[in-house]
């Protein structure tokens, strides 16, 4: 196996209550970082001077530094994943704790895994005193074994085009993968660090899955982020189907097809031309365009949709939870509520 540098990228705001069990997970890593570097984005408790103290008793180079102005978690991990030198980079937050083989677990992954680009593990969830909740981070994320296996068949694009999967403190990536991801993009709302960084690595397939559980991902009322469930909305009754207004139907369908927009034009800068994974995005935007611009007399509307439908569009693009039911009378009701 090859030498293979270590760096954490952590971004830190007033966490002090959990910052030393984490720094302490870190410290006691089978296979220690090379260098943890920390950026904190204007904390008034006593977090910095938690790192100030842990350097002073770490075996690897800690580096500190405290943004001047307000960075706020993308941009501030930005900062941080620029900061580091090592040949791989771990994303790390400022309240969960490591298992104490993850570093190791995820190098040997990388190195048995050439082509990866990004390996990415699942995560015990543990409440603010450390107990061990119901589910897996993947789980929540609905990333259960046929998606998994979908995945690792290459569909990860598609499976991302339905809703992030990738939480970030459960990422690390090669040094080379950053040139495709920085700047993060601020002006596409659904997309934080993370859900860029996975999209990115999905699209250009070269994630590697570890299945096995390396955090322990905690959730507590003062985090900044936390577990974002099924990003499905909630259902809509047939009843409501019939007398909501059709603006009200249109306004989440043409947001998404805006944002799929933004992403399309987005990723496009860093994913070569060729790459088959951009005519999955173009074929939802040209999907949602359809369904966005149907007309107002119902028998007109039957055309587009049925030959959509044949497509199998309607299926490819329903919610995963969905029965073989769920594509058939979403083109009903686009036909007509």
């Amino acid at each position: 196996m090859s030498y293979m540098r270590v760096s954490v990228a952590m971004c830190t705001y007033n966490g002090a209550t959990f910052l030393s069990e984490q720094l302490n997970s870190i410290l006691t890593q089978t296979q220690p970082p090379n260098e943890l570097v920390v950026c904190d984005d204007g904390s008034t408790d006593a977090t910095r001077q938690i790192i100030e103290d842990f350097a002073q008793k770490a075996p690897f180079e800690v580096k500190l530094s405290c943004n001047s102005s307000t960075l706020k978690v993308t941009k501030n991990f930005e900062k941080a994943i620029g900061l580091c030198t090592g040949d791989i980079v771990f994303l790390c937050d400022q309240d969960d704790v490591w298992k104490s083989d993850k570093v190791a677990k995820v190098v040997e992954a990388f190195a048995t895994n050439p082509q990866a680009q990004l390996v990415y593990s699942n995560a015990d969830l543990i409440n603010e005193r450390g107990e061990l909740l119901p589910k897996t981070q993947w789980e929540i994320l609905r990333l259960y074994p046929p998606q998994i296996a979908a995945w690792k068949a290459g569909k990860a694009a598609e499976l991302m085009l339905g809703g992030n999967r990738i939480t970030g403190c459960m990422v690390a990536f090669r040094r080379a993968f950053v040139q495709s991801l920085i700047p993060f993009p601020t002006h596409i709302p659904e997309y934080i660090h993370d859900g860029w960084i996975g999209i990115v690595g999905a699209v250009k397939n070269e994630i590697c899955l570890l299945e096995e559980c390396l955090t322990q991902y905690r959730q507590h009322p003062q985090q900044q982020i936390g577990i974002r469930a099924n990003e499905g909305r909630e259902a809509v009754t047939l009843k409501e189907r019939f007398s909501r207004p059709r603006e009200e139907k249109l306004d989440p369908i043409r947001a998404q097809y805006n944002q799929l927009l933004l992403l399309d034009e987005a990723i496009r800068k860093v994913v070569e031309s060729q790459n088959h994974n951009l005519l999955n995005i173009n074929r939802k935007i040209e999907f949602l365009k359809m369904r966005c611009e149907l007309p107002n007399a119902r028998y007109k509307r039957i055309l587009p949709v049925f030959k959509n439908l044949l497509s199998g569009d309607y299926h490819r693009f329903a919610d995963q939870d969905a029965d073989w039911k769920g594509g058939f009378l979403t083109a009903l009701g686009d036909i007509v509520e």
